[in-house]
């Protein structure tokens, strides 16, 4: 899990800010508010994925 997070920390900072100013989109939130909130979410979603690993493997 731990060798995912950096990677899903770079494509969440290209989808959710150089994209954005790409394409002219207002952007409200700043950089910093943007990976507060995209680091624990990525957290929780990657941590599902495992458990779900994890539980299909045993059935």
């Amino acid at each position: 899990m731990t060798a995912l997070l950096p990677i899903w920390l770079f494509l969440s900072i290209v989808l959710f800010v150089l994209w954005p100013c790409g394409l002219s989109y207002r952007q409200t939130a700043n950089i910093t508010e943007i990976l507060l909130l995209t680091f624990p979410f990525l957290l929780v979603v990657l941590g599902l994925g495992k458990l779900m690993t994890e539980c299909l493997r045993s059935i």
